[in-house]
């Protein structure tokens, strides 16, 4: 199902106008207790406070080419533009993520952004573009896998990292794994959920991680909501972790004073 044309018009006047705003949260490093990198995330109350369904929203967008186009190239602007902020004003190190839709992939106006957005400019600091990561998803079938294909070799030659979102949902397989352009997979948070109760899930999760070590992939964990979840998982490898438990999604302002202070683990989770 596609967009209704009065929230598409009401998308396109917020980008426009520049009002919609931009939530972090935080990815843990567990072992060497700092942030390992902040994902940016859209505001999506603002767009679908009369939708009810974030993520059949957020599908349904994703399947309206210009529009996805239109908010993933202001997400990404909005997201660089604060990284520079929060590495100039408080000295972050570390790289931001972006989600990005299969469907701008396979527009070539949105790589001309990237690639100006990691070029120096009058009123822009050009920033390493390692500190970029690319989340795409596969909440729906890629019409054009070949162009998208071309376009993440094309971002990983320019230097930026590609990561695999919500992994193990939707359409996103095992393919991906096979793919050196993509170094980043982040397991759902529908594992999470089960993975102190469900035995099946645990021998998946220890044995998913050994193959992902093999692959050389990084391996984020999202939905982290109880200190028994990071414990386990920390126990059998895993070491990025990402979840309430660590941190909600806050604004810029909220997200600056979090690194300010590294303050990454409640008392009794260690």
């Amino acid at each position: 199902m596609k967009v209704a044309q009065q929230e598409q018009a009401d998308i396109y006047e917020l980008v426009s106008d520049n009002k919609l705003s931009l939530n972090y949260q935080p990815v843990i490093n567990f072992r060497e207790h700092q942030v390992y990198c902040i994902e940016a995330l859209l505001n999506w109350k603002m767009l679908c406070c009369q939708a009810g369904d974030t993520e059949k929203f957020i599908s349904d967008i994703e399947q309206d080419a210009a529009l996805s186009l239109r908010l993933d190239t202001y997400v990404l602007k909005t997201a660089m533009r604060d990284l520079g902020f929060l590495s100039s004003t408080y000295g972050y190190r570390g790289s931001v993520s972006v989600n990005i839709s299969p469907a701008s992939l396979e527009n070539k106006e949105f790589l001309t952004s990237i690639r100006e957005l990691l070029l120096p400019s009058a009123s822009w600091v050009p920033l390493d573009p390692s500190r970029l990561v690319l989340e795409i998803t596969e909440r729906v079938p890629w019409s054009q896998p070949e162009r998208i294909l071309e376009s993440i070799a094309e971002l990983t030659r320019l230097g930026v990292r590609i990561a695999v979102d919500d992994f193990i949902t939707g359409y996103a397989n095992f393919g991906v794994l096979l793919n050196e352009d993509v170094t980043i997979v982040k397991i759902d948070k529908g594992i999470t959920e089960r993975l102190l109760t469900d035995k099946s899930v645990q021998t998946f999760a220890a044995q998913f991680k050994e193959l992902a070590n093999h692959l050389n992939k990084t391996v984020i964990v999202e939905g982290i909501e109880e200190c028994e979840q990071a414990m386990w998982l920390n126990e059998h490898g895993y070491q990025f972790f990402q979840g309430y438990f660590f941190a909600v999604p806050t604004d810029i302002q909220g997200i600056a004073r979090y690194l300010k202070t590294q303050s990454v683990y409640r008392s009794g989770c260690a």
